[in-house]
């Protein structure tokens, strides 16, 4: 698999241009797969995010948007599949290597518009 990077283009006040990987990744066989291109959110971003949803301080849910990564991330690593209203379905198609890294490749299926607020419902019912 070979990842082709490209030089992109100089910045209006005249910068120099930065090597970046390219938006497609060429396979084994030759043929290119989509790779994701676009922001990355980080953790500030999230908890900026669920503050203005909630109206939450951010030092109040910071600990608890946390606690909830590490749950997923666990759950990613011993193999377990996740159905999360509002993420989506998700499960490890490449699990880690036998080297002990944590690098793994998951699955992520989101739900259709008006699919989750019926899957949500469902689950609120059982639990309730």
């Amino acid at each position: 698999m070979a990842i082709r990077t490209t030089k992109t283009a100089g910045t209006a006040a005249g910068g120099a241009g930065r090597t970046r990987k390219a938006a497609a990744v060429e396979g084994e066989d030759g043929a290119e797969a989509a790779a994701p291109a676009g922001p990355v959110l980080r953790l500030k971003g999230l908890l900026d995010g669920v503050a203005a949803t909630t109206g939450a301080k951010k030092k109040d849910i910071k600990t608890i948007i946390e606690a909830a990564l590490l749950q997923i991330g666990d759950a990613l690593q011993q193999g377990h599949n996740l159905n999360l209203p509002g993420l989506g379905k998700a499960r490890v198609v490449r699990p880690q290597a036998a080297d002990g890294s944590a690098a793994m490749t998951v699955k992520l299926r989101r739900p259709a518009p008006g699919e989750a607020t019926k899957e949500a419902v469902a689950e609120a019912g059982d639990q309730g």
